[in-house]
């Protein structure tokens, strides 16, 4: 058992003037997060305040660079040349990075959202290629992705210090697989069925849709911010976190 964990959310992604907006309620109980870039949602000027509010919670920052695809939020597989992509994301993290530097911050590492992250956890040479680019921007930048995928593999091959990834809300058909968002019940907003699944992770295992539960690396867990109730869930995740054996890592 890992004796510290990471917890994550993906934050800016939604309009600070919206109700449905949680980033102010949710900081306080994470350890790192990544800020939506504008190629799927936010702004810079949401990523501005989403960094200030991290710095106010000393919460490490990273990029949540996506696919340029408004419409589908950056959860669609698009046919990108794989050099216009990689300039994509070198922009959305560099943008990232200018904005924390100049608030007297430092990024702390990226990791891709929705069908980009995917298609990185499946698939060794672009996930290779789009790393290598990355490691240009800053050399030292984590990259947190899917436990046991080719981006965990890519990282190794590249030399970037690599967070296994986990997730407390969503289901899982395989070890290395989430269930795709479009099938009920993939997405978990039952409170007892996320901490169940965080205590689970906490002993690094995972069970899938089967019953059967297996082995996971965990050094991250993440919590969407889009989920219903997550400003409540984060809460109960710290809470459950900090009652456990396994400490929470300020990743700063």
């Amino acid at each position: 058992m890992n004796q510290m964990i990471d917890l994550n959310c993906d934050l800016g992604e939604t309009h600070p003037s919206l109700s449905n907006n949680w980033d102010a309620e949710i900081m306080p109980y994470i350890t790192s997060c990544n800020i939506a870039c504008g190629y799927h949602a936010g702004s810079e000027a949401q990523i501005s305040q989403t960094v200030d509010l991290a710095l106010k919670h000393n919460v490490a920052i990273g990029a949540h660079p996506s696919y340029d695809d408004w419409e589908y939020f950056g959860r669609r597989s698009l046919d990108v040349p794989v050099d216009v992509l990689k300039e994509q994301i070198a922009s959305q993290v560099s943008t990232v990075k200018r904005i924390v530097e100049a608030k007297g911050g430092q990024l702390h590492h990226v990791k891709p959202h929705g069908a980009l992250y995917h298609d990185m956890a499946n698939h060794l040479d672009l996930a290779t290629q789009i790393l290598e680019r990355i490691k240009k921007i800053d050399s030292n930048l984590i990259i947190y992705g899917l436990s046991g995928s080719q981006m965990m593999t890519a990282a190794a091959n590249v030399n970037l210090t690599f967070y296994a990834e986990a997730f407390s809300d969503r289901a899982y058909d395989m070890p290395t697989r989430l269930i795709p968002r479009s099938i009920e019940g993939s997405v978990l907003t039952d409170t007892n069925d996320v901490i169940n699944q965080v205590k689970l992770l906490l002993s690094q295992q995972i069970v899938t849709d089967d019953g059967q539960r297996h082995p996971i690396t965990v050094d991250t867990i993440c919590l969407h911010s889009d989920t219903p109730g997550a400003a409540q869930l984060a809460q109960h995740i710290h809470h459950s976190i900090s009652a456990s054996d396994v400490k929470l890592y300020q990743a700063m």
